[in-house]
């Protein structure tokens, strides 16, 4: 079942099977099905429709008397998930989203509870819509910092939870957001330029001010997306200092044993004429050489803090 508003002083939710006045403001949300029902003459345009509807990325299309795009809003909880899909369809009279979900309308019922606006028109529903889908994204991404914050204390700390693959999970998300906000900032640029003069000086100034807010948001993105790739050179310095630490350990191991390892190869040899091996005291005296040469090598390993 679509949704259907009207424009009056604020946006207003009235029943789909209302008939409505030509001359009303309406904002619409229809299902991909409901496309042929629209009324769109410009058969590019409707075609252009269908295909941005199913499109995954936020892009608009300016024909000489409507705007059509897509908007693709990631899931800010599951940022790796598919993201929320859908098209719009703008011209003087109708505002109508393509949705075969519940997005649109759970933001449009939002839209509808705020207060009332002066002057309230199509486009300006789109922009309030535009505002409400990136609403709390500041304070997202401050959040995302300090988890990014918490990450490096992690790291700092050698803790075991922290592996490549959390690493390669963090960037790819960072590399998501960033890419929704190039989308936007793109997206509301154009339709500030306006280039058929479909909107009036003002709805282009908001768009415009919705341009300067995601290029913020963009920038924030690219600051995270930077601090995560310090992140990850950090994560790798100290994987490689682990491994110098284990290569540390075998080398003074290895070390101790290379003199041990030669007394017991030379008195192996089992020669008739050695005379030690003949002496009562032979052997407590090898001992105690191998633990005076361990000692001693122990303590030079310790002094160069190799230990």
């Amino acid at each position: 079942m679509p949704a259907l508003y009207r424009i009056t002083d604020r946006l207003e939710a009235i029943d789909p099977q209302q008939k409505t006045d030509p001359s009303e403001l309406i904002v619409e949300v229809l299902r991909t099905e409901e496309l042929g029902s629209i009324g769109i003459g410009d058969a590019d345009a409707l075609e252009s429709l269908r295909s941005l509807a199913a499109s995954q990325s936020s892009y608009v299309d300016v024909f000489p008397d409507c705007m059509i795009g897509s908007l693709s809003i990631p899931n800010k909880a599951q940022l790796l998930e598919d993201p929320s899909c859908f098209g719009f369809y703008l011209d003087a009279t109708r505002l109508i989203f393509v949705d075969d979900g519940d997005l649109c309308e759970s933001i449009l019922n939002e839209i509808a509870k705020a207060r009332r606006a002066q002057n309230p028109t199509i486009a300006r529903v789109l922009y309030e819509f535009l505002k409400f889908a990136v609403k709390d994204d500041t304070l997202f991404l401050a959040d995302v910092e300090e988890r990014l914050g918490d990450t490096e204390e992690s790291i700092l700390n050698r803790k075991r939870h922290v592996t490549n693959h959390h690493m390669l999970q963090i960037r790819r998300k960072i590399l998501r957001l960033d890419s929704y906000y190039q989308q936007l900032s793109d997206m509301s640029s154009i339709m500030s330029d306006d280039e058929h003069h479909l909107l009036t000086k003002e709805e282009r100034r908001l768009f415009h001010l919705f341009s300067q807010q995601t290029d913020r948001l963009m920038q924030r993105a690219q600051s995270l997306k930077d601090y995560s790739l310090q992140l990850r050179e950090l994560f790798q310095m100290q994987i490689d200092t682990q491994q110098n630490e284990i290569m540390r350990w075998f080398t003074v191991i290895t070390t101790i044993f290379v003199p041990l390892t030669l007394i017991t190869s030379w008195y192996g040899m089992n020669f008739q004429n050695m005379p030690e091996l003949a002496s009562p005291f032979a052997y407590p005296a090898i001992i105690a050489i191998c633990v005076v040469l361990v000692i001693v090598e122990l303590r030079f390993f310790r002094k160069k803090k190799w230990l």
